[in-house]
């Protein structure tokens, strides 16, 4: 049984697991309801001195920023799928999920430490993975 799915990335068809498809998914529906989410928070915000030019001023994003960015995103995806399951869990939970140290060790029912010192050692892994 083949478990390969082919995904479109940069513009280009390529071979991937099953499981870092869904991952992949699943982190771009994150992202999506995030940005509504955050684009919800945004819209109900009284409307003073201080908050108005963040309505008001809109910058457009040019289509190299566009480009770059979800580039980088893409190549992030990638490198978190080469950390191990439980870093990656951890990191996830940490980074995207919002959740504390604490938090995290708390639904694994493990202490503090070993989230901390799993988070950190996942950042290490990226920043060897990205030099």
């Amino acid at each position: 049984m083949d478990n390969t799915v082919i995904i479109s990335y940069n513009g280009e068809d390529v071979a991937v697991s099953a499981e870092v498809a869904a991952f992949l998914e699943t982190d771009e529906r994150r992202n999506l309801a995030e940005r509504r989410r955050d684009r919800r928070h945004l819209s109900d915000m009284e409307f003073t001195e201080d908050t108005v030019e963040l309505f008001a001023v809109v910058k457009p994003v040019g289509f190299e920023d566009a480009f770059l960015r979800s580039v980088d995103e893409s190549r992030l995806r990638v490198a978190i799928m080469t950390l191990t399951e439980t870093q990656r869990r951890r990191l996830t939970a940490y980074y995207y999920e919002g959740l504390t140290y604490r938090e995290i060790a708390a639904r694994e029912d493990v202490v503090f430490t070993k989230i901390a010192n799993s988070v950190s050692a996942a950042i290490e892994s990226l920043k060897k993975y990205f030099s």
